[in-house]
């Protein structure tokens, strides 16, 4: 009979395995805080260098400064971005639904009404949101305050009617 030989195993030729996985350890504790100011500019560098156009820049600086004025005059302790709290930006949030007024400060434009758009609200939120991500996933941030915050719907009676009155 005649005998089959067995070929040799080779070696694997693909990327080497694993062997052991380093624990990641978060730097958060090793990093100063950050002001606001020095925190956006951190952003406005990273996002220039990705690309970002001049007016989105722009309107970082502006949505930080109306963020900052709040702070101003609701939470002056609050300095630092690693002092931003959930309840802090939810504050924001009411203040901007309920007792902001739109074009405060420019007497040919503003109104008697109190309360900014949806939609000018979620703009905002959205800046902030982009902005904490950042700084949470480069290391400045221990946890993302902005995780659990959610945009505001924009379903009531004025937004529709506005837009049956665009449709006719």
């Amino acid at each position: 009979m005649s005998e089959k030989r067995k070929t040799p195993v080779r070696e694997r030729k693909g990327k080497s395995h694993v062997k052991e996985r380093k624990a990641v350890v978060s730097n958060v504790s090793m990093v100063q805080e950050l002001t606001f100011d020095e925190a956006l500019e951190l952003f406005v560098t990273a996002k220039k260098a990705e690309g970002m156009r001049p007016r989105t820049i722009h309107d970082y600086y502006k949505h930080m400064e109306w963020f900052r004025r709040f702070l101003s005059e609701f939470y002056p302790d609050v300095t630092t971005i690693q002092q931003l709290t959930p309840e802090v930006i939810r504050s924001y949030i009411t203040y901007m639904k309920d007792e902001r007024s739109p074009y405060e400060g420019d007497e040919r434009r503003e109104k008697a009404i109190k309360g900014l758009s949806v939609n000018t609200i979620n703009i905002r939120l959205r800046t902030l949101r982009v902005m904490c991500r950042f700084w949470y996933s480069e290391g400045y941030l221990s946890a993302n305050p902005m995780e659990k915050i959610k945009l505001l719907k924009s379903d009531s009676v004025d937004d529709l009617t506005g837009y049956l009155l665009i449709r006719r």
